[in-house]
C-alpha cells in the first residue's frame, strides 16, 4: 500500500511538472527543466530508484509522455522528450549513488561491530587469564594454606593447654598472645579465600544483564521496514534475562546480525518468514533460536568454524556470521549453525542466564 502510494504521488508531481513545461513559453519551459530534473533526481534518491525497482522512473517517463499530448508547439514536444529520458538516467543514477552509499554504510557498520565483538572476546580472554594465572599461584602455594591451618590448630591447642596446666609464665598473656595469633592467621585465611573470589568475578565483569523481549522487539521493527516483504514473528517471554558482554547495545547487534541474515540468505532466493524465539533454559542458560525458511546453509558453510570475509551474498563483507559469533564467544556462550529438515535454516545461541528483575 505504502509504495503504491508513492508510485501515485510520484507520477503526479511529474506530470504536474511536466504540463507547467508544456503551458508555458519556450524559454520558460526550458528553465522548468531542471525543476523537473531536480524533482525526479530527489524522488529517485529518496525511494532508492534503481533497476532491480524502477518504477518511479517508468513514471517519470510516463508523466512526461502524457504531457507531451499536451504540448502546443514542436519546440515544447521537443523539449519533453529530451527531459524525459534524462529525468529517467537521473533517477537511476542517484537512487544507484544512494543504494551504494547505503551498502557502504552498512558494511562500515559491520565492520565496527566486528572490531567491537572482537574487543569483547580479547576482554574477556583476558579476563580468564589473570584469574587463572591468580588461581595458579595459589594453587602452587597450597602449602601456605596448610600452615596457616596448621598453625591454627596448634594455637588452639596451645590456649587449651595454657588454661588446662598454666606453667610460669603469666597465663593470662600467654592465652592473650595465642588468641592475636589465632586470629591473625584466621584473616590471613580470609584474605586468600576473598582473593580467588575477586579472581573468579573478575571474569564476569564484563557480562550485563539484558532483558530479552524488548530488544529483540527492536530489532524487528527496523528491520521489519528494511525488510517489509518479510514475516518476521517473536515468541518468547517477557521476563527473561540473558547475560551478555557489552550490555543491551551488544545484545541488540547480535539479534540484528542473526535475523538480517535470515532475512537476505545468499542473496538469491530470500526468505519469506523468520521466527525469533528464547526462553529460559535449566538451570542457568538462556536459549535464542533464529529460524526462517529460506534456502539454508550450504553444506560447506555448516563444517569448521566461521570464517570472515567470505560470503556469497553480492556486496557483502562476509562479517555477520563472524560478528555474531564472536559476541556469543565474549559472553561465555555457544552459537550453533544447522539446516532444518522442512527447509530453511535454525540458529542456536545460548547464552549466561542473568538476574530476574
Amino acid at each position: 500500500v505504502t509504495g503504491a502510494v508513492a508510485l501515485l504521488f510520484a507520477a503526479w508531481l511529474h506530470f504536474f511538472c511536466a504540463s507547467l513545461i508544456a503551458f508555458c513559453s519556450v524559454p520558460g519551459g526550458a528553465v522548468l527543466c531542471a525543476v523537473f530534473l531536480v524533482v525526479a533526481g530527489g524522488l529517485g534518491h529518496l525511494h532508492r530508484v534503481t533497476l532491480r525497482e524502477p518504477f518511479l522512473a517508468l513514471g517519470a517517463l510516463l508523466a512526461a509522455l502524457a504531457a507531451l499530448a499536451l504540448a502546443p508547439t514542436r519546440e515544447h514536444r521537443v523539449i519533453l522528450l529530451v527531459v524525459g529520458p534524462l529525468a529517467v538516467l537521473g533517477m537511476l543514477l542517484l537512487g544507484h549513488l544512494a543504494v551504494r552509499a547505503d551498502l557502504l554504510r552498512a558494511q562500515v557498520t559491520r565492520l565496527r561491530a566486528a572490531i567491537q565483538a572482537q574487543v569483547l572476546l580479547e576482554q574477556g580472554r583476558e579476563a580468564e587469564r589473570l584469574t587463572g594465572t591468580l588461581e595458579g599461584v595459589l594453587g602452587r602455594n597450597h602449602d601456605v594454606s596448610n600452615m596457616v591451618m596448621s598453625a591454627a590448630l596448634n594455637s588452639e591447642a596451645l590456649v587449651r593447654l595454657l588454661a588446662a596446666e598454666p606453667g610460669k609464665q603469666d597465663p593470662a598473656e600467654l592465652r592473650e598472645i595465642a588468641q592475636d595469633l589465632l586470629s591473625s592467621l584466621r584473616r590471613i585465611k580470609a584474605q586468600v579465600e576473598d582473593a580467588k573470589r575477586v579472581g573468579r568475578e573478575r571474569a564476569r565483569a564484563v557480562l550485563h544483564d539484558v532483558v530479552v523481549a524488548p530488544v529483540a522487539e527492536e530489532v524487528r521493527e527496523q528491520l521489519g521496514a528494511q525488510h517489509p516483504r518479510v514475516d518476521i514473528m517473536l515468541r518468547g517471554e517477557d521476563d527473561v534475562v540473558a547475560c551478555v558482554a557489552g550490555g543491551e547495545e551488544a545484545l541488540r547487534g547480535l539479534l540484528e546480525e542473526l535475523v538480517r541474515n535470515a532475512c537476505e540468505g545468499a542473496g538469491g532466493f530470500v526468505a519469506t518468514s523468520v521466527e525469533v524465539s528464547w526462553h529460559a533454559q535449566p538451570p542457568a542458560a538462556v536459549k535464542i533460536l533464529v529460524r526462517d525458511n529460506g534456502p539454508g546453509f550450504r553444506p560447506e558453510e555448516l563444517e569448521g568454524v566461521i570464517t570472515p570475509l567470505e560470503t556469497t551474498k553480492p556486496g557483502a563483507l562476509g562479517l555477520g556470521l563472524y560478528t555474531a559469533e564472536k559476541r556469543v564467544r565474549a559472553s561465555g556462550g555457544l552459537l550453533v549453525r544447522r539446516n532444518v529438515p522442512e527447509g530453511g535454516a535454525l540458529v542456536e545461541v545460548v547464552l549466561p542466564r542473568g538476574q530476574q528483575a
